[in-house]
This record gives structure tokens, sequence and C-alpha cells, in this order.
């Protein structure tokens, strides 16, 4: 037979043990939680600087393969997109009414040349360029530039640097 004792003790815990563990489950979620928030931002802004070098490196290989100039800029407009804009060769080294960059012509020919795709980049992360396009063309150069990904508050996530003899592509962090 048992003895009152030993009921007592085989029962389970008592009401000051399970509080005692419920707020020590509080206190550690509560100092964990804040770091969630920070990783997830990190993930997603590894996830856009993805598919921006992505988009970059896809506009090198299809003016090499399509034997053409390719644009890149960036929206200035709310949309925050990177778009791949295809230029014909023959408007970029002929000077005639296309008016592409060159040391002495505008931009203004790119604005008109269809977009091909474009790479939105989304959340609170904003591109920037401070050039108004880089071109890669059909031998594998380009013209060089710089695009940076940053969030509001300025911070930069990413730096993407295109080298003009190359069109090869940098990524800093």
């Amino acid at each position: 037979m048992m003895t009152s004792a030993t009921c007592r003790n085989s029962e389970g815990f008592t009401l000051l043990e399970l509080l005692l563990a419920i707020g020590l489950m509080g206190l550690m979620l509560g100092l964990t939680l804040p770091n969630v928030g920070a990783v997830k931002q990190a993930y997603f802004a590894t996830e856009e600087a993805k598919a921006v070098a992505n988009s970059i490196r896809a506009a090198r290989v299809d003016a090499i393969s399509n034997r053409t100039t390719v644009a890149l800029t960036v929206t200035s407009d709310s949309r925050n997109l990177l778009e791949e804009r295809r230029l014909s060769v023959q408007s970029w080294y002929a000077g005639d009414s296309a008016g592409l960059a060159s040391e002495d012509r505008g931009w203004n020919g790119i604005w008109e040349a269809p977009v091909v795709r474009g790479t939105e980049v989304l959340g609170h992360l904003l591109l920037e360029s401070p050039e108004p396009g880089i071109l890669f063309f059909a031998n594998g150069s380009s013209t060089g530039g710089e695009i940076m990904l940053h969030d509001e508050d300025g911070q930069l996530k990413r730096h993407f640097l295109i080298d003009s003899s190359t069109g090869e592509l940098f990524v800093q962090q």
C-alpha cells in the first residue's frame, strides 16, 4: 500500500515548477525573436542579389549569343526594376539616329529599344546606378559600370561592378 508521501511525488510537477519552465521558455523566445527578423532580411537581400547578378550575367550571354548589343538600365520610377533591352549592333557603330552612348552622344536610343526582360527587386531594397545604362557587346566586352543594392536606410547590401574590357561581373558585400 502506498503512503500519501509516495503518491505526492509521482503525481507530476508543481504549479511553481510549471510557471518557472514557461517563464524560462518565454525569456528564451524573447531573446531570439529580434534575431529572426535580421536573419529574414539578410536572406531576402541575398536572394534579391542573386537575381540581380543572374540578370547581369544573362544580359552579357544574350549579347554574345545573339551577336548584338544589350543595355541594362535601372528604372527610376517606383517599380525598382533592372531592365534588359536588346539593341542592334549597327546602331551602336553607325552613328545614325539611334543616338546610343559614346563620348559625344547621349543615351536617348536606349529608351526606344524594346525591353526583353526585367528583374524587379522586391521588399525594402532599392536598385541604384550612377550610369544611365550599362552596355554589353557581341564580343563580351562592356561599357562597364556599377549597380548598387541597398535598403531604405541607405545601407549597402551588394555592390555589382562590371569590368569594361571583359564584361565580367564582380559582386561585393
